[in-house]
Order: structure tokens, then C-alpha cells, then sequence
């Protein structure tokens, strides 16, 4: 133990003084939760309240790494690092004073002799001689920090101290050393008792009375009432007469409990009432039992009288248990003698007169539901009640006014964090699985400790393999059989009704946890009333979380149960065709309005009766496609697997062109070969050769030219296997652009002009005449022919406006703004493109609304060497959208924008980044872009002169605030 942090900071029992105060506060901090996470927020508020600098977090980042090096420099082992949100002390815990007074009052609970426990809590107690830990700090928070560590370690070690002392007759202890105590907490009741019954057992009496008068003054002064807190008087005596506490059921705290700051937090802030409610409501094992028993057990000193516990059983192998029969053990616990205890209809009476001005807390743990609950609510409404369920407990808020608490799955960074803090360094030796390993507990902390006993008990065998083993059987890992997050989970669904239980089980169809109330619907088969019924009592036994007007989530491992469970219903086939179909259904009627494009996906032969999406603008739609993109994909995979060619082909091709727009490239790509497999079983030549464009347009994006190409040429040839004109203008279109992207010219006016001939002679074409115009305008913008590129421009949005395809005329607007700019139209340039952004963010393109603000980027800087914030946004969407050559593109832009603002050594990283990403797509350009990084970084050094500035700028110093924009 040679780190001291009960007071200022010592190591090997020197002040140490290496750092700053803040830094010094920071590792202050980190030490008290030590191997734990702590998050960046809470750091903040710990060093500044309220009144944080606006670059608080930049500013944090600076102690953490002056704390980092201080610390690592001067105490061997100890290492400060990074983790997801915040930053986490890692070393041998008992290394550290605090610490190692933790371990000594564990130490002395765990043993049967008084005589021990008073050594060790003697012991543990002394390491506070030198102050209080986080004794540097004084902001509030620090402070409120501070106390919450007094009363919570500090002062229950005293009062088990004293106990033990007084057990042994060591009452000289106890006088000498408690009154200094009981200054700090001057209406404490059980330290006040136990002087009491110190100085009555070393013949001290007759002190009794003045010393109990002077705490009842003290105590009700502050209080308003006096404290439960009386001596007995008969003939020989005057002993005190201690509170009971009540404790006999309350389980041991979790000692891998963590994290739940917020709903501990939450939980003082209700409690502060004496008449409280607090209901707490969760799915099963989310942590609700553990949460609680922490919370309690952190405040004894809150409940002197103690606690009355019970687990009501709610949702187990046997009976809830009877509100009646647990008044009975309650009034037991109080001092009720068992022969009079009332009959069950008047022990509501009595446990409210019992527990009537006590100063204890109850909690009915694992309630079945409110009604369960509520003949102990009324027995016990003198005093704070907790209570938990599986199921909601929002009814309490209306007839109790309960303070309601619905506890969610641990943070990411908590995962890994609990593993650790179970299995120490196997978790810190493979980090990749275990990731992996919290990423299969989503977030429930009792399957967390399942998987942790799970890895304890096999040390010889690697993570990584225990991982891929838990994967197959999560729900059955923790040895007995009653233990199993599947046997927990299943108590919670085999007590849902019939017509519930049945969409459970059915909705393990579904691919993915995240649903529609509409796709519900259909998987069930049943009406929309009798399902959204269904649905409201899932949600209710909290088996389903809502997340919005109409879209649900089951938490990922009850989602595996259903999965499971869904195979062995007799309408599990059934339910997976009605999915897939109304998924099929709903794209098309959402393509219908996403694109203008006339030439339908053909409809589906009905396969089953199901009530699809309908859609009333290509708004609505194109969301739609957004938020349901990944049930599309995971249903065209399930739909291959299934080997449903049919669905399969035209649900890939109805959901291409709105994912495509969105960005989703790669996405697209696996829809379209998938897409092509299915058509192919299909025998369907048109869903074979669409497909097959389809890719070819994806290579085309992704400048994979010779594929594109080949895709192209493979579907003209399947179009013109069956005298399909449109197919064939569209791919004569297609390969028209690629020719003109290669600068083959000749081959590209060509296509061009054979596809606009056969779409002329094809009715409802309209949407494609105008792209074929616009590409047209591309292609004489090539050539620099201005007029004529103007001309087809104009011609391809008119058509656009006429059809009112907003996708189309907003591409074609962001042209006419690119034409302009090319020929140094800044201004003109400037209000296509200002007209054509909205546009292209109406119809979700964000390809095209990155290109639109580089255009404008390009126009800005010209104009007034502006651009900076347009080039940047253009850079993150290309970066989302993982397009490497349109983000070199605007990298190049906002490279010169920040020259031109004198910021050359941010344009030096700037074009330095850029070089990276064209080294494996063009080296040429490259080159030229890492010539311009030199001469940038020659301008910061100061050997070239810039003009405009009175001194060469120096900006390569680490700035203290972050540097202007």
C-alpha cells in the first residue's frame, strides 16, 4: 500500500506535489474508481460544477494527459486510459489506501469472531486518520463526492466498529472514540445509541438522560420530529433501546455492480419523502434486483429502523408470493411477538401503526404487477417504498404517484467494464473478443455475469474461442438449469396470455429486433386490433420497448428466444411467407411514389393475405426506405436462403434505387447480385436482366468502369433476347456514360442518341428522355460546348418539372450550377447550386447534395475566398458514404480554401490526407497534391513569404483553444 488518497495525495508517505491541482483532482478521481470507468461528463462537473470553459473538453484532454505522464512517471504499473466516453485507472487496487480499506471491512464481515472484526475494521478506520479522499477538490460536486464517500464507507465501518467493540466490552473504545464521530454526524441515531449503551455498560447511567435529552433536542431542531431513538426505564436499567434493524432477507450487494449513476442518483432524489413511491420496471435481467439492493445498502444511514425486504416472486417457478403472508413476516421482523399476529384481514392495520414513524425503507422486489403490489402499498404508506417488476408499473403513477424508473440495458463502455472487473486481465488480454463477448449481453447485466461465470470456470481455454462458443448457446450458458437467462426469460413469457405468447414466439420470424406494428400485423396473421392488443401487453410485460409512432424493438437476446421458439410453432412457415410478402408489397408501393420512374417492378402473384404500407408522397416513402433499409436487407437475405425467387428478385429491385440514393452502395450491390440469383430461379428474364443493370450502375459509382461495363453489355443482351425496347434505352444510356466518363466521345453520342430513339418510341418514358437529356448536357459540357450543354439542361428539367421528378431536376440544377462555374459564372453558379441543395435534401440524395455544396465550395472561394464550411460538409458525406474519390475531390477544395485564408498548416494536412486517398486512384494527381503539401508546409516554416501576412505564420505549436474557422 503505497498510494494514499484518504487526504492530499501521498506516495511511499511523501505529499506529492508532481502535477497541477487539476491534474492532481483528476487522478484523485481516478483512484477512488480505480480499474472503473469514469466518464468524460462527470470529470467535467467534478472540476468545474457548472462553470466549465467552453473548450471544457479539449481543456479535460490537457489534465488528463499532464495526469497521464505525472502519474505513469512516478508510480510503477499504473496506467491512465482512453476508453469510450471517458478514461478508466488501471493498477493493483490494493495498492491504494482507500482501497485497501475497503477490502479490510469486507474482510471483517466475512468472519464470525468480534473479536477479529473489530482488529480489521480498527485497522480500516485508521486509514483515515490523514482526511478525507478527494481532499484537494473543492467544487461542489467534489464535495457532494466526498460526503457520499463518508456515509456511505466511512461511517457504517465506524458503527460496525463500535458494535463489535461493545460485543467484546471494550466500552473505553468506544467513549474515547465515538464523540468525535458523532460530531461529524450529529443526528445519527445508531451512533447516538451506542454511546448510550457504552456508557451504561461502563457505569455511566446516570449520564444517560442528559446526554438522550440534548440528541433529541439537537435531532428534532433539524428534523421537525423527534428521533425513534427511546430508553427503557424499568427498576435496575437505563439501556437504551437500539432500532431494529431489519435486514434478514436483503441479498448481499452485487460485487460487480456498475455504472446506473443517473438512476442511483434519480433514486435520492425520489426517496426524499417520507410517504415515496419509487416503481421500477425492466425487462428480466436487466439488473433491477441488484440496482436496488446497491442502493440500499450504500444508505443504511438513510433507514436507522432498517430495511423490510421481501422478493414477492413474481415471476418464478413456484406462486407469487401473498401480500398477506409477507404483512405477516413484515410485523415479524418489526417485533410482533408470532402469537399476535392478526389473522390476515387486519395486518394491513397493524403493519401501518408498526411502521408509523420509523425510519426505515421497504421493498417488494420481482412483483408480478401493480395489482400484486398494492394491499402492501397501503399497509405501508408511512414510509419509502421501492418496488420492481418485469412489467410496467405506470399505473402506480396515476393511483399512487409513484416516481416511476424504467431501467434500460448498461452502455457499451459499462460491458467490457463489468467483464473486467469479473475476469481482471483475460479481458484486457483479448479486447476483440471481448467486445465481442458484451456484444452478445446486450447490455443485461445478469447476462453479463452469466457469460463472466462462463469464461471463470474455463480458464484454459482462449477468449476468442469463448466467444464464438457462447455465441451458439448464450441462452444456456450458467451451468444449472434454473440459472439460464433462457429459464429467466421464459418465466416472464410462459405468464403472458395466449394471443401475446403466440406473437412472441411468431415475431422470432422476423430477422431482425426492430419491427413495424405493421409487419407485426402481418407476421401474425390476426387483425390490426387484436395485434396492436397483443403488442400493448408485450409492451407491458416489457418483452417489447417501443421506439416510435409505430416501431418496436425486442432486446437482442429475448429476440434469440423468439427466434427459437418461432421454429417449433405450427405457424412458423406461414408467418415468414407473409413477411417476406409484405415487405415485397410495401417496397413497391414505397417505389412507386420514391421514383418517378414509370417502368414498374412487376406486381407479386398473392401468396398470402397481408395488408402492405401505403404511401401518399415520395417523401413518406423515401423515409420509409431509410428507417425500414435494414429489415429490407436482412429480408432479401432471408428470402435467398429460402430459396423465394420470386420475392426475392423484386423486393431487390423495388428498394436498389432508393438505397442507392441514400448511399448505401455496397448495400445495393448485395441486393442486385442476390437479385440476379433470384431472378434466374425464377426463369424471369426481366427481373434477371434488371438486376443485372442494376450492379452495372453500382460498379459505375464505385469507378469501376470495365465492370460496369460488362454488367451493362450482359443486360442489353438479355433485353434484347426478349424485345424489351425500354430495357435496352436504359442500358444504351448506361454504357453511353461510361464511354463519355472514359472520354470515348464518338461511342458515347452514339448510345446516347439510340437510346433517346428507342425511349421516344416506348410510351411513359418521360423520366428517362430527361435523363438521357441531362446526360446529353454532360456530354457537351465535355466538349465545351456551353450553348448547347445549356440547351440540354434546360430540356432534361423541364421534362423533370413536368413529371415532377424533384431527384432528376435537382441533379440536373447542380449541373447548370457546375456548367456555370466552369466558366467563371461565380455568382450564377452560386444561386443554381443555393436552388438545387434543398432539393436534392428533400429526395434524401446525399451523393448529390455533396456534390451541390462543393460546388458551391469552389464558387464561394472564388467569389470571396469563402467555401471553408460548404467543403467540409461535403468532405463528412463522402467520408459516410465511403466514396474515396469524392472525397479527395472536396479534400482538394477545402485544402485550397484554407490557403487561401493563410491557414497553410491546416491546408498542408488538409492536401496531405487527400494525396493519401488518390495514391491508389490516380498517382498523377497525386503527385501534383503532395507538391502543394510541401510548398504549404514551406509557407508555416517561414521560407516562403506569403503576401498577404505582415510575418510568416507559425501555427505548428500545439494551440491552448481551438484555432478560429
Amino acid at each position: 500500500m503505497d498510494i494514499r488518497i484518504l487526504g492530499p495525495i501521498r506516495l511511499h508517505g511523501r505529499i506529492w506535489r508532481a502535477t497541477h491541482l487539476k491534474p492532481r483532482s483528476l487522478i484523485a478521481l481516478l483512484l477512488v474508481h480505480a480499474n472503473k470507468p469514469v466518464s468524460r461528463d462527470r470529470m467535467i462537473e467534478y472540476l468545474w460544477d457548472d462553470d466549465c470553459p467552453p473548450d471544457a473538453r479539449q481543456t479535460l484532454s490537457t489534465y488528463v494527459a499532464r495526469a497521464k505522464r505525472a502519474l505513469e512517471r512516478a508510480v510503477a504499473g499504473a496506467r491512465i486510459t482512453r476508453i469510450s466516453g471517458g478514461y478508466s485507472l488501471l493498477l493493483d487496487a490494493d495498492r491504494v489506501d482507500f482501497h485497501r480499506f475497503r477490502s479490510l471491512v469486507a474482510e471483517s464481515e466475512a468472519v464470525d469472531d468480534p473479536v477479529r472484526a473489530a482488529q480489521l475494521l480498527e485497522l480500516a478506520v485508521d486509514l483515515w486518520r490523514d482526511g478525507y479522499p478527494l481532499g484537494e477538490s473543492d467544487t461542489s460536486s467534489a464535495r457532494r463526492m466526498r460526503d457520499d464517500l463518508v456515509r456511505g464507507e466511512l461511517i457504517p465501518a465506524y458503527r460496525a466498529l463500535f458494535d463489535a467493540k461493545l460485543a467484546v466490552g471494550d466500552h473505553g473504545y468506544v467513549l474515547d472514540e465515538l464523540p468525535a464521530v458523532l460530531d461529524q454526524r450529529p443526528y445519527d441515531e445508531h451512533l447516538a445509541a451506542q454511546h448510550m449503551r457504552a456508557m451504561d455498560a461502563a457505569g455511566r447511567a446516570r449520564d444517560i438522560p442528559d446526554f438522550h435529552r440534548a440528541f433529541v433536542e439537537r435531532y428534532t431542531a433539524e428534523y421537525g420530529s423527534p428521533p425513534d431513538l427511546r430508553v427503557r426505564k424499568p427498576q435496575d436499567s437505563a439501556v437504551p433501546e437500539t432500532p431494529r434493524p431489519a435486514l434478514a432477507d436483503l441479498p448481499r450487494d452485487n460485487p460487480y455492480f456498475i455504472g446506473r449513476d443517473d438512476v442511483l442518483h434519480r433514486l435520492d432524489e425520489a426517496t426524499t419523502r417520507r410517504d415515496a413511491l419509487v416503481a421500477i420496471d425492466g425487462p428480466p435481467g436487466i439488473g433491477k434486483s441488484a440496482l436496488i439492493v446497491h442502493w440500499v445498502r450504500a444508505r443504511m444511514d438513510h433507514f436507522p429502523d432498517g430495511v423490510l425486504y421481501k422478493n414477492m416472486q413474481g415471476f418464478s417457478a413456484s406462486a407469487p408470493l401473498d401480500p398477506a403472508d409477507v404483512m405477516a413476516d413484515f410485523l415479524l421482523s418489526l417485533g410482533t411477538p408470532s402469537t399476535e399476529v392478526p389473522p390476515k384481514q387486519n395486518r394491513a392495520a397493524l403493519l401501518r401503526r408498526s411502521v408509523s414513524g420509523k425510519r426505515l425503507i421497504v421493498v417488494l422486489d420481482n412483483v408480478s404487477d401493480a395489482d400484486h403490489a398494492r394491499p402492501l402499498l397501503a399497509a405501508t404508506n408511512l414510509c419509502p417504498v421501492i418496488i420492481s417488476s418485469r412489467r410496467s408499473l405506470t399505473s402506480l403513477a396515476l393511483s399512487d404517484n409513484a416516481y416511476l424508473i424504467n431501467l434500460q440495458p448498461l452502455a457499451d463502455r459499462l460491458r467490457v467494464e463489468l467483464l473486467r472487473g469479473r475476469l481482471g486481465p483475460r479481458i484486457a488480454a483479448d479486447p476483440t473478443a471481448a467486445n465481442a463477448i458484451a456484444a452478445l449481453t446486450d447490455g443485461f447485466p445478469l447476462a453479463l455475469l452469466i457469460a463472466g461465470e462462463h469464461i471463470a470456470t474455463r480458464p484454459s481455454v482462449s477468449l476468442r474461442d469463448l466467444a464464438a462458443q457462447l455465441r451458439d448457446r448464450i441462452l444456456d450458458a450458467g451451468g444449472a438449469e434454473d440459472n439460464t437467462l433462457r429459464t429467466v426469460f421464459s418465466w416472464s413469457v410462459n405468464h403472458l396470455g395466449a394471443a401475446e405468447r403466440r406473437l412472441f414466439d411468431l415475431l422470432g420470424v422476423h430477422p431482425l429486433p426492430m419491427f413495424s406494428g405493421s409487419v407485426a400485423t402481418a407476421i401474425s396473421g390476426a387483425s390490426r386490433a387484436s395485434t396492436e392488443q397483443a403488442v400493448d401487453r408485450l409492451l407491458s410485460a416489457r418483452l417489447l420497448e417501443q421506439e416510435g409512432a409505430d416501431h418496436y424493438r425486442m432486446h437482442d437476446l429475448l429476440h434469440v428466444l423468439a427466434a427459437e421458439r418461432s421454429t417449433e410453432h405450427a405457424d412458423h412457415g406461414q408467418a415468414r411467407q407473409r413477411m417476406v410478402d409484405w415487405y415485397v408489397l410495401s417496397a413497391n408501393a414505397a417505389r412507386h411514389h420514391a421514383t418517378p420512374d414509370s417502368n414498374e417492378v412487376p406486381e407479386l402473384a398473392a401468396t398470402s393475405e397481408v395488408e402492405p404500407m401505403h404511401f401518399t408522397d415520395a417523401e413518406s416513402a423515401l423515409t420509409w426506405f431509410g428507417v425500414e433499409r435494414p429489415n429490407l436487407m436482412e429480408v432479401i437475405r432471408l428470402a435467398s436462403r429460402a430459396g423465394m425467387g420470386a420475392q426475392l428478385w423484386r423486393l431487390s429491385a423495388a428498394v436498389y434505387e432508393p438505397i442507392r440514393r441514400l448511399g448505401y452502395l455496397h448495400e445495393a450491390m448485395e441486393a442486385s447480385r442476390l437479385g440476379i440469383s433470384g431472378a434466374e430461379a425464377d426463369g424471369d428474364v426481366i427481373g434477371q436482366a434488371g438486376s443485372v443493370n442494376n450492379l452495372g450502375r453500382i460498379f459505375e459509382l464505385l469507378h469501376e468502369d470495365t465492370e460496369a461495363t460488362r454488367q451493362y453489355e450482359r443486360a442489353l443482351d438479355l433485353f434484347l433476347s426478349i424485345g424489351h425496347t425500354y430495357g435496352q434505352a436504359v442500358c444504351l444510356h448506361n454504357l453511353a456514360t461510361v464511354a463519355m466518363r472514359g472520354n470515348n466521345f464518338s461511342d458515347a453520342v452514339e448510345h446516347y442518341r439510340r437510346s433517346l430513339t428507342l425511349l421516344e418510341q416506348t410510351d411513359g418514358s418521360t423520366w428517362a428522355i430527361a435523363k438521357v437529356h441531362s446526360r446529353l448536357g454532360d456530354l457537351s459540357a465535355r466538349l465545351d460546348d456551353v450553348d448547347e450543354a445549356r440547351v440540354q439542361y434546360h430540356l432534361s428539367l423541364g421534362l423533370a418539372k413536368q413529371i415532377g421528378d424533384t431527384a432528376g431536376a435537382a441533379t440536373t440544377v447542380t449541373a447548370l450550377a457546375r456548367l456555370h462555374l466552369g466558366v467563371e459564372q461565380f455568382t450564377t453558379a452560386v444561386d443554381y447550386a443555393t436552388a438545387a441543395l434543398p432539393m436534392h435534401q428533400q429526395v434524401m440524395n446525399r451523393a448529390g447534395t455533396a456534390t451541390t455544396l462543393l460546388v458551391l465550395a469552389e464558387a464561394y472561394l472564388e467569389l470571396n475566398g469563402g467555401g471553408t464550411v460548404e467543403a467540409e460538409a461535403a468532405a463528412g458525406i463522402y467520408q459516410e458514404l465511403q466514396d474515396q474519390h469524392g472525397r479527395a475531390d472536396a479534400l482538394e477544395v477545402l485544402g485550397r480554401c484554407h490557403s487561401s485564408a493563410g491557414a497553410h498548416l491546416r491546408a498542408a494536412a488538409t492536401w496531405q490526407e487527400c494525396a493519401k486517398l488518390l495514391a491508389p486512384l490516380d498517382k498523377v494527381r497525386a503527385q501534383r497534391v503532395s507538391g502543394w503539401v510541401h510548398e504549404a508546409q514551406a509557407r508555416v516554416a517561414g521560407s516562403v513569404p506569403d503576401p498577404r501576412l505582415p510575418t510568416p505564420l507559425d501555427d505548428s505549436a500545439e494551440p491552448t483553444r481551438p484555432m478560429p474557422r
